[in-house]
Formats: structure tokens, C-alpha cells, sequence
């Protein structure tokens, strides 16, 4: 009744018995087995290993001890089994015969195969890693490291094996806090060394590491070696780059605020001089007599001068303008909550005159919250420039149509102003933004609405495109943040 598959044999080695297990498990009846003896039901890769085993115990009375795959009579499958013999002896001191058995160790067979896989596949794992690995002894001795570890240096294996990890070390007391830190049950995450390699350069790496402790004794370290040489290089570079952008803007600032001040003071002097040369055409205009001033040719020279003055004049004026507008950006913004709805409709009434005499339709649609805070003085400036534009350059040929539509995208807050005026040519449009550019003559204009509203933008970290085409009209999209 025992679990084993239990059998009997001569001492010529010829089997004569069968216990059931045995002949359950095999499928076969005792004399089948005696006839075909291991070789029916022995793995054929196992076959020999049996028979050599087998032949020698018979020959020499030496226990058996093997382990082979026998052949499951049911499914014809194979499991491992521990084959096991004695020589039995008589009273008298004499064999007689053997006494065996098979022990089923299959489960236990795979389960050692799984691990001794899983210990081949680990091994392989961390020798073959690109990430330098590397023990070490208490006594300070590298008592093992992977490949990527000793080549990272240039070392080759014996020449890094069993070597003091001090010698590999650039700062003796970086290694010796490493060492003490490690020896007091401390855990090394991200520590920066840096280590010499053999050719006597130097790798920056950051070392993560802690101890092996068995009975509170320190068997070895588990140190993980990341090669940042060339993050640190890339970082000092660009701490370099940094801080030669720095003094560029600072210059750049510099000439700015020069510049700034060249304008003032330009349009502050020339101020007089250009009401001096008014004061003069105008002396003239009351010196000369109504025949002279009427003569075709003293008109139009009059004519000229008082438009050369008023042009001369407005450029002052403008230039004067953006010194203000700049030095209001470069101060810090009245910021405030404002509702979008409520200020375009604050402009609407402002320029009402000229929405009655062009008969202008302006259609509005704010979805959800559409309130932000920003400067109202400047959203008020962007606002009213492109309102006022979309029905001054209005095509002549139709009524005026604006949409004013609005809605959140993410942190930001898409306003779309979109008519269907003149247009801008396509030639034109990366100009659009530019300073004192102007595309249509016949309305008065300076040249510095769209100026002034891309420049409010971006110093507000949005962003303005336009999309237009000639005799269909022009769509202005803006993103503030909110």
C-alpha cells in the first residue's frame, strides 16, 4: 500500500515483481515489464543513464541512485521519478535479490527547473545590464560587478574584481563618506561621485546603494552606478548658454531703455521746432496777400508744407505713444476680474456713432465662463483696435457683419473676432503686425493698432493669428491666459 511504484529483481538484474501502483502507473502486466524491462517505459533520453546505472549496481551489489523519466501508461506522458535499490540479504549474510522503488518527484523536479531558469535568467539579468552594478565587502573590496560596471571605466574584469573600490574613486573623501554612511544602515538614493577611469578620464555618475546584513553583519554593499556624465555636461552647457542669454537680454534691455529715452526726448524736442514751423505757415498764410495765396502754384507749395507739418506731426505724436505704451507694460498691471460680455459691450456703446452711420451688425456669443483677469485698460485697447478696424475697413459694397465669439480652451480664454471687410492680401499678412504698416489708404489711420494690440498680447504670454482673404474679410483669433 505504499505510494511508491515498488519492484523486485534477481540478482542477474531481471525484474520478477510489480507492485499495483507500479502497474497502474506503466500500463503494463509483470511479464510485459520482464520482457521489455526499462526500455518500454524509460524517457529515451534517459534510457542509457537506467541501464549503465543498473548494469553497474547489478555487477558490483552497489545501491542504485538515479533520476530518470518513466512513461505514464494512461496518457503516455512522462514524469520524474527517483529510482532507488538495495541488495537484499539472506540470514546467512548472503544476496538474494534487489528491492527498488520509484518515487514521483515531478512537481519537485519542475519546480527546481523554474527556479534554476529564474536564477540563469536573473544572473544573466544583471551581468548583462546596461546600468553598472557592483558589490562590495565590508573591508572596502569590490567582491563582484557586471559588465557594464568595470567596462563604463574601461577596466576589464580582473582588473576591477577584488580591488579596494577607493581606487576607483576620484575624491578619497567622497568613497570614505559613502563607506561610513553605508556602514551605519544608511540607504544611498541619486549620490553624486565621480570616477577615474582607466585611461584617466573622469564619469560623473550618481550612486544608489545599500548593505547586504545577515545576523546584524555586513555581508556586502548593492550598488547601482548611473554613468550623467553627459547630463552634466549637457546641464553645464546650458548653465552656460543661460547665463550668456542673461547678459544678452540685460544689454538688449539696456539698448531698449536707450532707445526709449532717444524717443522721448526726439519727440519732446522736435515738439517745438514743429510748432515754430506752424506758427510760421500760418504768419505766411496772413502776410501774403488773397491774390498772391490764390495763384495755382503758392496754393499747392502751402498745401504741401501744411500736410509735410500735420504728417511730421502725427509721426511725434505716434512715436510718443509707444514710449508710453512701453512703459506701461514694463510696470506691473492693474489686474483685475473681467467679464468679457460686459466690456465688449461697454465698446459697443463707446463707437455707437459709427455703428449707426454704417449700419454695422455686430452679433455676440460667449460660451460658459468667459471671465479673466487681465489689465482692462489693455483687453479694453485690444478689444476696441479690432472692433473699430473690422467696420472701418469695411467693404463698401455690403453692410458691415461682425461675430464676436468666445469660449474656454484649457487655461486659456479664445476670443474669435471675425468680419467680412476688405481683407488682407495674402502677400501682406505676415506684415499685418508690423509697426506703422498700413494696407488700406483711404481710411485715416497710423499704422499702430495692430501694433499695439499684438504687443499687449504677447506681453500677456497669449498669442494672435489671423486668417483672411481679399473681398471676403478677415478672422482675428486670440488666446489669453486666464
Amino acid at each position: 500500500n505504499i505510494p511508491q511504484l515498488v519492484w523486485m529483481a534477481n540478482l542477474e538484474g531481471e525484474m520478477n515483481y510489480h507492485n499495483q501502483n507500479w502497474l497502474t502507473y506503466t500500463g503494463f502486466t509483470t511479464e510485459s515489464l520482464k520482457a521489455g524491462g526499462w526500455a518500454a517505459i524509460t524517457h529515451p533520453e534517459d534510457l542509457s543513464l537506467i541501464q549503465e546505472n543498473w548494469q553497474q549496481s547489478v555487477q558490483t551489489l552497489v545501491p542504485l541512485s538515479v533520476t530518470i523519466r518513466l512513461k505514464k501508461g494512461a496518457d503516455h506522458t512522462y514524469r520524474w521519478f527517483m529510482v532507488k535499490a538495495i541488495p537484499m540479504n539472506s540470514q546467512q549474510g548472503e544476496s538474494m535479490q534487489w528491492f527498488g522503488t520509484c518515487t514521483d518527484i515531478h512537481d519537485q523536479k519542475e519546480t527546481e527547473e523554474t527556479l534554476s531558469r529564474s536564477q540563469k535568467n536573473l544572473k544573466d539579468f544583471l551581468e548583462n545590464s546596461n546600468i553598472g552594478l557592483h558589490w562590495v565587502n565590508g573591508e572596502g573590496i569590490v567582491i563582484w560587478a557586471n559588465k557594464a560596471e568595470y567596462e563604463m571605466l574601461g577596466y576589464t574584469r580582473s582588473e576591477y574584481i577584488d580591488q579596494p573600490i577607493a581606487n576607483f574613486h576620484a575624491d578619497a573623501d567622497v568613497i570614505g563618506d559613502i563607506l561610513y554612511r553605508l556602514s551605519h544602515k544608511e540607504l544611498l538614493v541619486d549620490y553624486p561621485a565621480r570616477l577615474l577611469c582607466k585611461d584617466g578620464t573622469i564619469k560623473e555618475v550618481m550612486i544608489n546603494s545599500s548593505v547586504l546584513w545577515e545576523e546584524d553583519q555586513f555581508v556586502h554593499t548593492r550598488c547601482l552606478t548611473r554613468d550623467v556624465t553627459m547630463q552634466k555636461q549637457a546641464e553645464r552647457k546650458l548653465r552656460e548658454k543661460n547665463n550668456t542669454l542673461q547678459q544678452v537680454n540685460q544689454q538688449l534691455l539696456a539698448i531698449n531703455n536707450q532707445l526709449d529715452t532717444f524717443v522721448y526726448v526726439a519727440s519732446h524736442d522736435l515738439k517745438t521746432p514743429i510748432a515754430n514751423l506752424e506758427g510760421l505757415l500760418a504768419y505766411l498764410t496772413r502776410s501774403i496777400s488773397k491774390e498772391v495765396l490764390a495763384e495755382e502754384n503758392i496754393q499747392r507749395s502751402f498745401d504741401y508744407i501744411s500736410a509735410s507739418i500735420l504728417k511730421l506731426k502725427s509721426t511725434v505724436h505716434n512715436l510718443s505713444d509707444i514710449t508710453v505704451l512701453q512703459k506701461k507694460l514694463e510696470s506691473p498691471a492693474d489686474v483685475e476680474q473681467i467679464n468679457l460680455p460686459d466690456l465688449v459691450t461697454e465698446i459697443i456703446e463707446e463707437i455707437h456713432t459709427l455703428i449707426r452711420e454704417t449700419q454695422a451688425v455686430i452679433q455676440t456669443d460667449f460660451k460658459g465662463d468667459t471671465t479673466l483677469c487681465f489689465s482692462k485698460a489693455s483687453l479694453k485697447s485690444i478689444l476696441y483696435n479690432l472692433i473699430s478696424n473690422s467696420i472701418k475697413y469695411r467693404d463698401p459694397q455690403r453692410i458691415p457683419h461682425l461675430r464676436i465669439y468666445a469660449e474656454r480652451k484649457g487655461a486659456n480664454l479664445m476670443l474669435v473676432i471675425a468680419d467680412n471687410g476688405l481683407g488682407f492680401p495674402e502677400n501682406t499678412q505676415a506684415k499685418v503686425f508690423t509697426l506703422f504698416k498700413r494696407f488700406h489708404t483711404h481710411v485715416e489711420g497710423t499704422g499702430m493698432g495692430l501694433y499695439i494690440v499684438k504687443k499687449i498680447i504677447d506681453h500677456a504670454g497669449g498669442s494672435i493669428t489671423l486668417d483672411s482673404k481679399t473681398g471676403v474679410g478677415t478672422t482675428f483669433t486670440i488666446y489669453l491666459p486666464v
